[in-house]
């Protein structure tokens, strides 16, 4: 078949696949990756939700991920929430949709609502919570450990003779802003 042909398939002969290759590209044939994965059961997609990408944490991170998936024949799809738990809700709701095989999020600071997080585990998919997630979820969830680096920060500037220490977070409502004030705290 012209499929196993244009994937090197064994069965067909070398010269059949060049030749069905040469009118390929002729036609200016590309393939259609959505109908690939419905053959196959795997897109080679993961989505990845961020709340905001004008960030130099979330910028970085995303170079990483998008190199480290494009290394094993993955692609990325971006979704931005804006830190707006709505569109957060329509991004997951989108890449389920266009059947992406796993789900990397960090959720927006006011995302609190576990269901939607429970059908993409329904649904069989990998999720990976990383930055901000949920502890004791059942939920995999990748996460600096914030109370104990600010902690050994404070730490090491008392050592350094400072008495005058300020202290700037985020919200209280979000794990790493509650976990840095507690660590700086003591």
């Amino acid at each position: 078949s012209i499929s196993k042909a244009l994937r090197d398939h064994p069965d067909i002969s070398e010269g059949t696949r060049i030749k069905v290759k040469e009118m390929a590209k002729k036609m200016k044939y590309r393939p259609n990756l959505v109908a690939r994965s419905l053959t196959s059961s795997k897109s080679k997609t993961i989505g990845l939700i961020i709340p905001k990408i004008a960030h130099y944490f979330f910028a970085s991170v995303v170079e990483s991920i998008y190199k480290t998936a494009f290394d094993h024949g993955y692609e990325v799809i971006i979704g931005v929430s804006l830190e707006d738990e709505k569109l957060e809700k329509i991004h997951i709701e989108t890449m389920l949709q266009m059947r992406v095989d796993g789900l990397l999020i960090s959720t927006t600071e006011q995302t609190k609502d576990l269901e939607r997080f429970e059908v993409v585990k329904d649904m069989g998919i990998n999720l990976v919570f990383f930055d901000r997630g949920f502890n004791d979820s059942g939920f995999s969830y990748i996460k600096a450990e914030d109370r104990n680096s600010a902690r050994q920060g404070v730490t090491y500037l008392i050592e350094q003779g400072c008495t005058n220490i300020a202290h700037l977070s985020g919200f209280d409502s979000v794990d790493i802003g509650r976990n840095r004030r507690l660590g700086y705290e003591g």
